[in-house]
């Protein structure tokens, strides 16, 4: 079962390459992106570590962050999220994500405020998790997909 969880983590990103559109009510700008584990530092605070590989251990979080610049209030991202095999639960029950009857694929869809200018979603491993290859598509309105493609075992 993959559960679903949310961390504004705020943490040093690493330097990605810079996308820059024009966009409908406004400019925006991919600064940079990472994905990795989730933690907590010394003083209670989320963090993310950047990894490639997450381990099959029940609760372990992991997820994505991206920065952007714009001057638009709020920004509508979508996750499409690939299993190497079918989860046997999901463990989702939020309305803005879907997923799919083979049990692979999960799709999240959200409109978040872009006042901080970072955008994040997180995922805990959860028991009965496939091991294997995970793919997560990100994409930020018009702007090209950002893939995250790693290891969970």
């Amino acid at each position: 079962m993959l559960s679903l969880t949310f961390a504004a983590v705020l943490a040093a990103l690493a330097q990605a390459p810079v996308q820059d559109a024009p966009a409908p009510g406004g400019k925006i700008e991919v600064l940079q992106s990472r994905f990795g584990t989730l933690g907590v530092d010394a003083e209670g605070r989320d963090i993310l570590t950047p990894a490639t590989v997450v381990p099959l251990k029940t609760g372990q979080g992991y997820g994505w962050e991206v920065l952007v610049r714009t001057e638009r209030p709020t920004l509508k991202w979508r996750e499409t999220f690939v299993l190497p095999k079918p989860a046997s639960s999901w463990g989702v029950t939020d309305a803005g994500v879907a997923v799919s009857e083979d049990a692979r694929t999960a799709i999240t869809e959200r409109e978040v405020s872009a006042a901080t200018g970072v955008i994040t979603n997180a995922w805990q491993v959860a028991n009965g998790d496939p091991a294997g290859r995970y793919i997560l598509r990100v994409e930020i309105e018009h702007l090209p997909e950002i893939i995250f493609e790693f290891d969970v075992r």
